[in-house]
């Protein structure tokens, strides 16, 4: 799904397949760490700078529901930043498009407990909607 997607806040990827079993995507090089690495490090973000990032991953996210595309899993890890600084919605790899449950098991929890919305903790993945991924925001 995350290939479907082209947005200045999400991570591209330039490749998509398989080698027998395994699957594969090839993303983007963003090397400048993840907004959990960077919040381990110096700390909460100053105001003004929160603000910004999260307007970007909002405007991120509105392009991916534009399309069909939850993401499920956002979290600070989640987001990563190029090297000028500039963040990017990361791995989608529990995404769903619209109203496909893709490799997911009904009753299966999915996402990162600290980061789910209420809606994500009893499984019921036809209850993910829009609202989910904004909880995660």
């Amino acid at each position: 799904m995350a290939w479907q997607l082209s947005h200045p806040g999400i991570v591209a990827v330039h490749d998509v397949g398989a080698a027998g079993a395994v699957r594969y995507l090839v993303l983007e090089l963003l090397e400048g760490g993840s907004l959990q690495q960077r919040i381990s490090r110096q700390g909460p973000l100053p105001i003004a700078e929160a603000l910004d990032l999260a307007a970007v991953l909002a405007d991120a996210l509105a392009y991916a529901h534009g399309r069909g595309v939850l993401h499920r899993d956002l979290k600070p890890a989640n987001v990563l930043f190029d090297d000028e600084g500039r963040a990017r919605i990361a791995d989608f790899g529990l995404a769903r498009l619209g109203a496909e449950s893709g490799l997911t098991v009904t009753g299966e929890v999915l996402g990162s407990p600290s980061w789910m919305a209420p809606e994500q903790v009893d499984g019921d993945h036809r209850r993910h909607s829009k609202a989910t991924d904004i909880y995660g925001l």
